[in-house]
């Protein structure tokens, strides 16, 4: 994957100007080579990745803050500070919003996983996770919508176009980004299978190296007699001296020599001692250079 980046050694011929430009070739190459690996590439997404989704995570964290506020303001009413219940308002956006935080991880966790939301009935593309979605956020905008188009008698409230823009905006926004988050978490997940490398698959192996056919079992054969082994003869008795042709080419010009330097005929002991052999085997030589002589 990675070009060769062995230097090639300087010449006294080189001047100082041609080994510079040596160096920043070699780290240029090194340099490319780096940069196209395609797990760097992956390193380079999944920290972008990080990076946006936590950004997303805080400006839904600030849309849901804003809309607690509102949500309060809907539910407590006229409710006097000391009631209960006006202290009970405020846990329930929080209690809203932690269910839809909930959600949103796990429907981006599954979908970064590469496993596909589940609709609850085949062949429909909205399913109980959307309608919780929908339900959780809707809820939300209408109780931030409803008090600003209708402020409370004697509240002091009036109805502005800005404050009913913000109110109407801000709920819808939250939910778009609600819808957005799993969508970015699918779009990393493409991208970093795009430069992750591909193994070869089993199909691939199988095809390169195709089983071989079974060889069909040869027919069966009559039984041959066999005459029985004769009985062994004993080593030295059995062994013939070795012919001219038979000592080994190696050997036989070792003899040579050895016989051309003592300038007299081998004797068993000579051979003995220049091949380290057997000394049945070394007299059997030392017949057959005697009849080749």
């Amino acid at each position: 994957m990675f070009r060769s980046t062995k230097r090639q050694p300087s010449t006294p011929d080189e001047t100082n100007r041609v080994r510079k430009l040596r160096a920043e070739l070699h780290e240029a190459h090194d340099l490319h080579a780096l940069s196209e690996d395609p797990l760097r590439h992956i390193v380079a997404l999944e920290r972008i990745r990080v990076s946006v989704t936590r950004s997303m995570w805080w400006g839904l964290a600030a849309g849901l803050g804003f809309t607690t506020v509102g949500v309060h303001d809907f539910l407590a009413g006229d409710k006097p500070i000391g009631d209960p219940m006006w202290w009970g308002c405020w846990l329930v956006e929080p209690a809203l919003a932690a269910l839809l935080i909930t959600l949103l991880r796990w429907e981006s966790e599954m979908l970064s996983r590469g496993v596909a939301i589940p609709t609850g009935r085949p062949g429909k593309t909205t399913g109980p996770v959307q309608w919780l979605k929908r339900v959780l956020l809707g809820s939300t905008l209408v109780m931030n919508v409803v008090p600003t188009l209708w402020p409370r008698a004697g509240s002091g409230e009036q109805v502005t176009p800005g404050s009913v823009f913000v109110h109407v905006v801000i709920p819808i926004v939250v939910f778009l980004v609600a819808e957005v988050m799993p969508l970015i978490q699918t779009g990393f997940t493409k991208a970093k299978e795009r430069h992750t490398p591909k193994p070869a698959t089993a199909a691939v192996v199988r095809e390169s190296n195709p089983r071989p056919a079974p060889t069909p079992p040869a027919p069966a054969l009559a039984p041959v007699p066999v005459a029985p082994p004769a009985p062994a003869q004993p080593a030295v008795a059995a062994a013939a001296a070795p012919s001219r042709s038979a000592i080994p080419d190696a050997m036989r010009t070792k003899l040579i020599t050895l016989r051309a330097d003592l300038d007299r005929p081998l004797t068993p002991e000579d051979i003995r001692t220049a091949l380290r052999v057997p000394e049945s085997y070394a007299a059997q030589l030392a017949a057959s250079l005697a009849e080749a002589a």
